[in-house]
């Protein structure tokens, strides 16, 4: 989200709020976001978490379809952070704000602290694990097919001949090549379906052993292994991309393969093909990374990244080397 739109609703969002939700705008703090605002609010003793998305990225049927998938899952007794319809408000507000429509949710806050705040273990890699082998099984019956993106729709992909400049266009070439490939693959109802998109460590609140998965703004159709993989990406890149370290990512996992196979089968197939959902996230983020930060702005994490990953794309080499199914025994 640019400067300008963050400012807008940083200084609208407060004036407008009380009008909408019987809530008092003085108990309003904002938290952060990236491709959304999100504010937490106090409402009758409890705590609350209020979004504000911009109609430039999810429309309002998109995000009426995320509601009811986290209320689904909730409803199934699996621990996400559900949507709540406060009381004379609709469960996705509309509002216009200096020329620009922007949808508003309310959704619980969740019990636990942050990953910044509560280091992960083993146990909370296989409780991840679990929980996603869980969300897994349930998306697979749905009964019908929700208002969700396909993969190939991810913003950073469809816009990436935007944001990646001119002289990397190598890298397009690399990219679309990727997409057709994985295009290929075999879709089931086992292995194919609504994926969380975003399941990583800071996507999750932690309470001792126990997770609370949060943020199903990304959800999508797609191979249901991506989930894994994100996971993965992100611990393997950890605060040092250009020096990843194998033997604890190993043990990661190890950990969550055991905790999600113990809820769904995993097809040593599909685990197989995990360095091609690597890769995909890998261009996602690289496109992600020139198209929502100036390069004037990068530090050294976004440059060594984008380093590693042209030098990993021009030898042709997978994000990282590891044998995935001989880890899980497979």
């Amino acid at each position: 989200m640019d400067q300008g739109k963050i400012k807008t609703i940083q200084n609208q969002i407060p004036k407008i709020i009380e009008k909408i939700y019987p809530i008092e705008a003085a108990t309003l703090q904002e938290i952060g976001g990236y491709q959304n605002r999100v504010f937490e609010f106090t409402y009758k003793n409890n705590q609350f978490i209020l979004r504000v998305t911009p109609r430039e990225h999810r429309s309002c049927q998109q995000i009426e379809a995320e509601l009811e998938l986290v209320n689904k899952l909730k409803n199934e007794g699996i621990p996400v952070a559900s949507s709540v319809k406060l009381p004379g408000a609709s469960a996705v507000e509309e509002v216009e704000l200096e020329g620009d429509t922007y949808y508003l949710c309310v959704f619980e806050k969740a019990p636990g602290k942050t990953w910044i705040e509560e280091p992960q273990n083993e146990k909370t890699f296989l409780e991840a694990g679990r929980v996603l082998g869980k969300i897994h099984t349930k998306n697979e019956k749905l009964p019908e097919k929700l208002a969700r993106p396909c993969w190939r729709e991810n913003h950073y992909l469809q816009n990436a001949c935007k944001f990646i400049p001119a002289e990397k266009s190598w890298v397009l070439e690399k990219m679309e090549n990727h997409i057709g490939k994985l295009d290929k693959l075999p879709r089931t109802k086992n292995n194919f379906g609504l994926v969380h998109g975003d399941y990583n460590f800071a996507n999750m609140l932690y309470d001792d052993s126990k997770v609370t998965i949060i943020d199903f703004d990304e959800a999508e159709y797609n191979w249901f292994i991506y989930d894994l993989a994100v996971y993965l990406f992100y611990y393997l890149l950890g605060g040092d991309p250009a020096n990843m370290e194998l033997e604890p990512n190993q043990l990661v996992w190890k950990k969550l393969g055991e905790g999600y196979s113990g809820e769904k089968k995993l097809d040593p197939e599909l685990v197989a093909r995990l360095p091609d959902f690597l890769r995909l996230r890998e261009f996602i983020l690289y496109s992600s990374l020139h198209g929502s930060l100036a390069r004037g702005s990068w530090g050294k994490w976004q440059k060594d990244f984008i380093r590693t990953t042209e030098d990993r794309l021009k030898k042709n080499q997978p994000f990282v080397d590891m044998d995935f199914n001989r880890l899980l025994g497979l």
